[in-house]
């Protein structure tokens, strides 16, 4: 598990390191290097037994790296970047469902709602003709975290709190790269 871990943040922080130095040809290996280690280590979790929860966050992450791949493109790739990440939140949104009572945390929905209005505040008015696609993305992606804080309000686990902390922390990267 240590291995992973350790590869998944080398292979991130060298990605973060070339992005700073424009250095694009080691971007193009390290981002999906990144994610297909985080993908490879979901698998290795779940040792192949790919229970309803585990199959759907595999389809989220390989959506996630199909994502980055059109997102680092040159080529104007943003539409098939939003809709593929928007694909994986589907994924990460039903699997959490599965997982968890429904039973909505007002303090985890305001915080989050907050975020998303203020998100939207800034990037709305200069998205011009993708103003529907990035509204739409962005109220997903905040029912991506809603849910995930009903799996870890449900389950109370170790796993589910990282579950909710990485939901938390893609929103606000979002929120920051937006």
């Amino acid at each position: 598990m240590l291995l992973f871990l350790t590869f998944i943040t080398l292979f991130g922080l060298c990605h973060i390191i070339a992005d700073h130095y424009y250095k694009t040809h080691f971007c193009y290996i390290l981002k999906p290097l990144t994610t297909l280690t985080i993908l490879s280590f979901a698998l290795y979790l779940t040792e192949f037994e790919l229970q309803n929860y585990a199959f759907l966050i595999i389809f989220g992450l390989l959506f996630s790296l199909i994502g980055d791949i059109f997102l680092m493109l040159k080529s104007d790739k943003f539409m098939q970047g939003l809709v593929s990440f928007l694909i994986a939140h589907i994924f990460y949104i039903v699997a959490f469902l599965d997982s968890a009572k429904i039973d909505l945390n007002l303090y985890a929905i305001i915080p989050i709602a907050l975020i998303g209005i203020g998100y939207l505040a800034v990037l709305l008015p200069k998205t011009g003709k993708l103003k529907i696609p990035v509204l739409v993305y962005a109220l997903v992606l905040q029912a991506m975290v809603i849910t995930a804080d009903m799996f870890y309000q449900t389950a109370l686990t170790t796993n589910s709190l990282m579950v909710l902390i990485g939901a938390i922390w893609f929103m606000l990267s979002d929120s920051i790269l937006a």
